[in-house]
């Protein structure tokens, strides 16, 4: 991850020439002989926090959130930045302060080609087996009817663990669809950690309306390092009638090919089994009683090949109002461990009352057998908003429980958000 204070000489000139794209949309108003208004967008949220830890360590950490946005619809342009940073009161040395950049870039789409977008920076991408994040560019383009391709190459932000000598990542992901019906994708990646093959997938991924009312999506990725695959995973939903709604999902892992160039260590085989697989697979039922008032069955069943077997189902209700929502959820994991094997219920509420947003959200986990010496965990989160006025916003979030990992806690959070949504306005010169 690239903190601020670590932005290298290649890092200035990224940064530079996307300064430089948003330069030149703007003077290029000077062309035009009246003024023109560009969409911009601002937030800031300032967040203030008090904790301590399991080992009993206080903390007051202070986050400031920022994004910034601005639009030139007559040319195509769009920028975008967000970040963050930390200053903690409480901790004492190089763990004290903390940032990063986590978004900047320029998309652009031309005017006579709304199909052909370009993106350069720091951004996402998301096609087919990528999720990633890169500090370089991306082209997406229907360069047919029914058909399109995108493109992606730079540096991987997430194997920032060892250095950016030599990181690369490119891929790509060709599609087709019927409109309105269907689309179904092929796409590859591969990704080279200090010059060595990393990681290389590929995938092919499916979304289609097959029935009025009725939805499929998934995908399946391979992983060609390890010649097996990655995952499946693929969903369903069926509007049966206005009042019922069912929806499903199967999802299967093989943790060798998942996590064979995992960035944490958390998640390496050698951790969570080398040989282990997770199959998921669920389905749910929501009912419409009334306007407004709805209510959930649901049931997952899980396969582990380490640690066995797991089922978890309950039901759910649910009131939406004008001014509040409120609602209330049982469910039960039954499972071959002590951790698996539990009673779980939440009762929750969210109220508006003029200028204030008031919010209060209970759950509750009862241990069949004790866990970590202890049968009940619990999480009690309040909180109360008051909205200045349309662009500023206070509140106060406090949480109090305890769980099998941490005992008793107690977290306390102040935020201050700051919204600007307007047009900046560009005079021509004469």
């Amino acid at each position: 991850m690239i903190k601020l204070k670590d932005v290298s000489q290649p890092y200035f000139i990224l940064w530079g020439s996307l300064l430089l794209s948003l330069a030149i949309s703007l003077t290029d108003s000077i062309s035009t002989a009246h003024a023109e208004e560009y969409p911009a967008y601002f937030s800031s949220r300032t967040y203030l926090g008090f904790y301590e830890d399991m080992y009993g360590n206080r903390y007051a950490p202070l986050y400031e959130y920022f994004e910034v946005e601005y639009n030139r619809p007559s040319n195509g342009m769009k920028f975008y930045s967000a970040g963050w940073l930390k200053y903690d009161f409480r901790t004492s040395g190089e763990k004290r302060t903390n940032s990063d950049l986590g978004l900047a870039y320029v998309t652009y789409s031309p005017p006579s080609d709304s199909n052909l977008v370009f993106n350069a920076g720091r951004h996402y991408v998301f096609e087919g087996v990528a999720s990633e994040q890169i500090d370089g560019v991306s082209a997406r383009w229907d360069f047919a009817r029914n058909t399109g391709l995108s493109l992606y190459g730079g540096i991987p932000v997430e194997t920032d663990k060892d250095g950016r000598d030599s990181d690369t990542i490119y891929g790509c992901r060709l599609f087709g669809r019927i409109s309105g019906k269907a689309e179904a994708g092929v796409s590859f990646l591969r990704e080279d950690n200090a010059g060595i093959r990393y990681r290389e997938e590929i995938g092919l991924d499916l979304w289609a309306i097959p029935f009025r009312g009725i939805e499929i999506q998934g995908i399946s990725s391979y992983n060609a390092i390890t010649g097996g695959f990655i995952e499946h995973s693929y969903s369903a939903k069926a509007a049966v009638s206005r009042k019922i709604t069912l929806r499903g999902f199967f999802v299967h892992s093989n943790y060798r090919d998942a996590f064979s160039s995992a960035t944490l260590s958390v998640f390496s085989p050698d951790n969570i089994g080398i040989n282990g697989k997770m199959t998921k697979s669920g389905i749910s039922a929501e009912y419409l009683i009334s306007e407004g008032i709805a209510t959930t069955l649901n049931y997952t069943g899980y396969t582990y090949q380490t640690s066995g077997d797991a089922r978890h189902y309950g039901a759910r209700l649910h009131y939406k109002g004008t001014d509040i929502h409120a609602g209330g959820a049982f469910n039960r994991m039954e499972g071959d461990t002590a951790r698996l094997r539990y009673t779980e219920m939440r009762l929750y509420t969210v109220k508006r009352l003029d200028k204030h947003n008031f919010s209060l959200d209970f759950i509750t986990l009862r241990y069949d057998r004790p866990y970590n010496n202890m049968n009940i965990a619990y999480n009690l989160n309040g909180t109360a908003e008051y909205v200045i006025n349309n662009n500023l916003s206070a509140s106060l979030s406090i949480d109090k429980g305890r769980d099998p990992d941490y005992n008793h806690f107690t977290k306390v959070m102040l935020s201050l958000a700051y919204t600007f949504k307007g047009a900046l306005s560009v005079q021509a010169g004469y």
